[in-house]
């Protein structure tokens, strides 16, 4: 793509785009979008909770504030969109966190670093969707007495650098590859070293050479070296100045030509042999070796690699004699053909064919009847391999460049281009005048003489640069009012999409909501049931569970060596696989997720084998499912993955593994400890064990009320000690992992404590809060309890099935739904 258009920042053109007075659509109000400062307001926001006896028919939807793609979504929606896997987004600012999840609207601010992020992602993604195939080599030469140079005088047909400097030309590489680089120079030599050149790019040496011809046979000296695009200069250096003029020493550096050859995408070689360095050649007359009937030049030369190769030879005959000549590769003929030019006007022969890799003998010869027919060679040149693979456009390229200007008329194909992309981009249809908009782009490109891929980038780049790209955006109908009402097609198949996929709709999603068809039930069950049979579902695991179940954390978990010199990254890796693939089944299976508390199952390779110590089918390469009947583990609370990232650096935590059952599995987060309550005291010979530490810790009323209930729960998983291995004491003393809760519920260990905890109806009812936390992207209302109550109870009665809840929460009036506010007055 063309880069001289202008030099304003991409920004400065989207504000074209959307209109000079804001870079927010005048459809979005101010109220919708999320500061910084509301960011970490809202994340602490108290939801509340319904009181009993307070649900009726009316379902209040509440809104959803404007959406920001975070990160996953971002690099999900620019892989569906572009076809684009590189992941821009890694480079953006890490998202907050609302509700236990980085998907909360309520806290995905805008900061001025995020926009700088976004410009550069929104160029590099059109540059890489807009590539063209591979440049084919473009040779270009360069007559030195019309260049510039840092010292010397132009003289008849070439340069002379009389002293130490440097003769350069400019360029402009726009194609990375490598770059075949050719001086041709002779050196007026003096004192008792050879004139001493470099091959130079921006002052940097790449190659330097001894030259020994003279200015009667000057040589031609070639190398290479990959070049990224950008601005560049090549020069010829001259490094060894001699002069002494009492002695009559003058060494000087003569520069005829420079040349360029160029891009290719392996590294060929080249060399440029003088005839009089050739086997076989006689005595030169101005440069040119003389070749007679039955006499020929001969040169050994290594092709690097099998592939195509490029000869020149430069020869003339006797005037008037024209001469039939051939180059031979290893006796077989690479090229013949008549040869007419005089030898001092000598022609240059070219011709490309194929070599193997490896020694070859190369030879010039001429065939005639004329015993007194000769053939004058001045060199000749050979460079491979050259070959430059035929490429057709990428199937990005192909699906964005819908049109080709020459085929039709310019704008309208631009207008083309900008509907189909703008579309899917903005995930909803795209109104006449933003098309006007962005063909704006292309006209602007043509009044600065750039062509039209350029306009194409800006308006693709502007498309990217859009708040209705960067933002889920939800408006309500002018005759809203302040009341409830559904969301439009194309907003409920961007809700569908960014829950299951945390990415954009896909074809079938945009037919459905062009026909109106996503209102219905039947139709919104089939699509999720399809949806998670796709791959993409896979960003449930990552995005859904791995912030439920905490899986994302175990890559920021250390622990000492010493103490723990079991655990390593390939055990933490281990750990996050076997819950993801646990948390898979239960999903694509439908199973009751309820049944993950006590499952007499689990994923294991050999890793994970030998650390829990039971025994695989396989040979422990890749993940199997094993049985855990009539060992230590059974389900979730037993899963290395849990118990590591809910422990301390050096030591178990009961409590942090006591909260996290009651907020992610029960949804009765305690309250922060208040400011200034003691930790827990070292052990001594009178306090010992953490269980007492932790009665004597609950001495104070202060923190009694809260470890009440988080510390039974925690030190029923005392057996596992900070890493999840199984342990039968602590200190030296047995644990103890009895506890009773609330209700004089009693239990010893892991497994009477998660029946305690399966059989609660609190776990169905906050499976559900989290699951509907995270598909709408905001935390639960008072306002959302009875619809969710609703839910877990129909989820109830239908088994507990994973997948099944996924479709009671799409098909629900929260999900579908949006309360309108009333915006008058606001700017």
């Amino acid at each position: 793509m063309q880069k001289s258009l202008v030099y304003l920042p991409i920004v400065a053109l989207v504000l074209l785009y959307v209109g000079c007075s804001n870079s927010v659509p005048a459809d979005i109000t101010t109220a919708d979008v999320v500061s910084t400062d509301q960011a970490s307001e809202d994340q602490t926001s108290d939801q509340g909770t319904s009181p009993p006896g307070a649900c009726n028919t009316t379902v209040n939807p509440g809104r959803v504030t404007i959406h920001r793609l975070n990160r996953a979504e971002y690099n999900n929606t620019v892989r569906d969109l572009m076809g684009d896997e590189t992941q821009p987004a890694q480079d953006f600012p890490t998202d907050d966190h609302g509700h236990g999840y980085d998907n909360n609207a309520n806290v995905l601010a805008l900061s001025p670093l995020l926009i700088e992020k976004y410009e550069r992602a929104a160029e590099q993604l059109v540059d890489a969707a807009l590539a063209l195939p591979n440049e084919q080599p473009v040779e270009s030469s360069f007559q030195a007495q019309f260049l510039e140079a840092t010292t010397g005088g132009a003289g008849n047909g070439y340069w002379n650098l009389w002293s130490n400097g440097e003769l350069y030309v400019p360029f402009e590489i726009t194609t990375a590859g490598t770059y075949l680089f050719s001086a041709q120079v002779a050196g007026q030599q003096a004192g008792p070293d050879l004139v001493q050149i470099e091959l130079r790019t921006n002052t940097v040496p790449f190659a330097s050479f001894a030259v020994a011809a003279t200015p009667e046979t000057p040589t031609t000296y070639t190398a290479s070296t990959h070049l990224e695009p950008g601005n560049y200069e090549f020069g010829v250096a001259f490094t060894n100045d001699y002069y002494m003029p009492d002695q009559g020493e003058d060494r000087n550096l003569l520069v005829y030509t420079l040349g360029m050859h160029g891009p290719f995408p392996g590294n060929p070689v080249a060399i440029h042999i003088e005839a009089e360095g050739m086997e076989g050649a006689g005595e030169a007359d101005q440069g040119l070796v003389r070749v007679g009937v039955g006499e020929s030049l001969q040169h050994t030369y290594q092709a690097p690699s099998d592939g195509t190769y490029k000869t020149r030879l430069r020869a003339g005959v006797d005037a008037n004699a024209p001469v039939t000549a051939s180059i031979l590769i290893d006796d077989a003929v690479f090229w013949s053909g008549e040869i007419v030019s005089p030898a001092d006007a000598a022609t240059v022969i070219e011709h490309t064919g194929s070599l193997s890799a490896g020694q070859h003998s190369v030879s010039i010869s001429i065939d005639s009847s004329d015993s007194e027919a000769e053939l004058w060679v001045d060199w000749m040149y050979i460079v491979g391999d050259i070959h430059v693979p035929e490429t057709v456009p990428s199937p990005e390229r192909a699906k964005i460049m819908v049109c080709s200007p020459d085929e039709t008329d310019a704008l309208e194909c631009a207008r083309t281009i900008f509907e189909g992309f703008a579309k899917r981009a903005w995930r909803r249809p795209v109104t006449d005048e933003e098309l006007d908009r962005l063909v704006g782009f292309v006209e602007l490109a043509f009044a600065e003489d750039a062509d039209f891929e350029t306009g194409i980038g800006l308006g693709l780049q502007a498309i990217l640069l859009s708040p209705h790209f960067l933002f889920r955006v939800e408006l309500d109908p002018l005759e809203a009012g302040t009341s409830a009402h559904p969301l439009n097609d194309y907003e409920m198949a961007s809700r569908l999409s960014y829950f299951l996929w945390s990415s954009m709709p896909d074809e079938e999603l945009f037919s459905l909501a062009e026909y109106q068809q996503l209102q219905d039930d039947q139709v919104i069950e089939s699509q999720v049931r399809r949806m998670l049979a796709d791959p993409k579902a896979r960003a449930l695991t990552d995005n859904f569970a791995g912030q439920w179940l905490y899986t994302r954390k175990l890559s920021d978990v250390f622990r000492d060596s010493v103490l723990f010199p079991d655990f390593d990254d390939d055990l933490s890796d281990s750990m996050r696989t076997e819950t993801e693939l646990f948390f898979e089944w239960f999903l694509s299976e439908n199973h009751n997720v309820l049944n993950m508390l006590d499952a007499d199952f689990t994923f294991m390779d050999s890793r994970l084998s030998e650390f829990y110590d039971i025994p695989l089918s396989g040979d422990g390469s890749s993940f199997e499912t094993v049985s855990t009947d009539g060992t230590v583990r059974s389900g979730l609370l037993t899963q290395g993955s849990i118990l590591t990232v809910t422990s301390h650096t050096f030591r178990t935590s009961p409590v942090k593994r006591g909260k996290w059952v009651l907020s992610q599995l029960m949804c009765q987060e305690p309250p922060a400890p208040p400011p200034g309550v003691e930790a827990l005291p070292e052990p001594d010979e009178s306090v010992k064990t953490l269980r007492e530490r932790l009665e004597l810790h609950r001495t104070d009323p202060v923190c009694a009320s809260c470890h009440m209930m988080m510390d039974p729960i925690g030190l029923g998983m005392e057996n596992f000690d900070a890493i999840g291995a199984w342990r039968d004491t602590d200190h030296g003393e047995i644990i103890d992992a009895t506890g009773v809760l609330p209700g004089d519920l009693a239990f010893d260990g892991v497994p009477e404590l998660a029946q305690i905890i399966k059989a609660d109806p609190a776990t169905a009812r906050c499976i559900t809060e989290h699951m509907f936390v995270y598909a709408l992207g905001r935390g639960e209302t008072a306002q959302d309890s009875c619809g969710l109550d609703e839910i877990t109870d129909t989820w109830s009665k239908q088994g507990y099935g994973l997948a099944d809840l996924m479709v009671l929460i799409a098909q629900h009036e929260l999900f579908r739904t949006r309360q309108a506010e009333n915006t008058e007055g606001v700017e």
